[in-house]
């Protein structure tokens, strides 16, 4: 590829690597004419300067040459994109030579991740290499940066967020440990990819990895212990994958009995689902962060007596957070308490039979009853069973 201007050809390659070797270019004066009383130059540009060129190199031209090679150094071009040869005259910052376009690619450089893995449970072996030899950038402060970015659930979505970065000094195979990713940055389902880029032009990277598919674990589980026998402290028991520096959130959540029944478009016969947080069908009561490594937790009973003679559920949830503060629920566990001193046949049918406990004196004798009514709280309760609408004293 070359470029006359004037009396003089400027040629260059077509395509060069960056990093990969020297860049020969050579110069020529028709006519056999000797470049005598001269003083020029040869500079490379980014053609992507265009308007703002700041020359990644410059070599003086020695006069009393009609022709000649010059040699820039492997590690001036150090980045991917377009480059500009020119022979320029530096007493009149005129340019007397250009070459066409040369193009130029990043040296052949692999990022490998495993196919899948589990989250929160595995790390992930980050596999670089670039083959043959590469020499060092001859640029200032210049560094690659491997950064592990999360795709979203759907890998052709465009929310796009950076999870985990890493800072690497030059551009080669690592010699010695594997590069690895802790298994508490991979904190969601969903598709991964490893990118590699440079300091000199982020917006080109180096080398792009496969897709990793990252799904949750099922080694997941969480019970509550009886609480028709709690006196002081109750206990949550949970498992899950272990990995370092990663804390879950076992949270507890309160259901009385009128939320239970009520057919309206705000709830659901059967309870709504206490997963989502902000339902106004529970009652918030407490959470404990726990360690990954941890198995159990304890709450104190007093947490459950706001409501001391009633029937109610509680629900405990096991859930992770994620580096962009969104919360996964990972399991939930319910289940309906009867507190000391309730009478057995009162908890299993308030529980069973779809009850609600009201208040007697708001019934006269022998007065049919509705399940919409009102619960309260008294010293006697009877309960209105769904079917007949009557009264039963328990």
């Amino acid at each position: 590829m070359f470029a006359v201007g004037g009396n003089v050809t400027l040629t260059a390659p077509r395509s060069y690597t960056a990093l990969a070797g020297d860049l020969l270019v050579m110069f020529a004066a028709d006519d056999d004419t000797v470049l005598s009383n001269t003083d020029w130059y040869i500079d490379v540009v980014e053609s992507r300067d265009s308007g703002h060129l700041s020359p990644l190199t410059t070599v003086d031209i020695p006069g009393g040459y009609s022709d000649g090679e010059v040699i820039i150094g492997c590690g001036v071009v150090d980045v991917a994109g377009q480059l500009l040869v020119r022979l320029v005259d530096s007493t009149t910052s005129d340019i007397v030579a250009q070459s066409s376009v040369v193009d130029v690619a990043w040296p052949s450089v692999t990022l490998r991740l495993p196919v899948s893995v589990t989250a929160l449970s595995d790390d992930v072996r980050v596999t670089l290499s670039v083959a043959g030899s590469v020499c060092q950038s001859r640029q200032s402060r210049v560094y690659y940066t491997l950064q592990l970015v999360y795709l979203g659930v759907n890998a052709s979505t465009a929310r796009k967020s950076v999870v985990y970065e890493q800072t690497l000094a030059t551009l080669a195979s690592p010699s010695s440990s594997p590069l690895v990713v802790s298994c508490s940055f991979i904190d969601r389902s969903g598709s991964y990819q490893a990118v590699l880029t440079s300091s000199r032009r982020s917006d080109v990277p180096v080398a792009v990895s496969n897709v990793l598919v990252v799904s949750w674990s099922a080694r997941y589980s969480l019970t509550l212990s009886p609480l028709s026998t709690c006196r002081r402290h109750f206990v949550v028991r949970h498992t899950q994958p272990r990995c370092p520096d990663v804390f879950y959130t076992v949270r507890l959540f309160v259901r009385h009995p009128h939320t239970y029944y009520h057919d309206d478009d705000s709830r659901v016969h059967g309870g709504s689902d206490v997963t989502r947080l902000t339902s106004r069908d529970w009652r918030y009561v407490s959470e404990r962060r726990v360690k990954s490594s941890r198995t159990s937790v304890t709450f104190d009973c007093a947490l459950l007596e706001r409501d001391d003679t009633t029937t109610s559920e509680l629900c405990a949830l096991l859930a992770s957070t994620a580096s962009d503060e969104s919360q996964h629920v990972q399991r939930r566990f319910c289940a309906s308490q009867r507190r000391p001193g309730q009478s057995l046949l009162h908890f299993f049918l308030t529980s069973l039979l779809y009850s609600e406990i009201v208040e007697s004196k708001t019934a006269r004798e022998g007065m049919g009853c509705r399940n919409d009514q009102p619960a309260r709280l008294l010293d006697k309760r009877r309960v209105c069973l769904l079917w007949g609408h009557k009264w039963y004293d328990l």
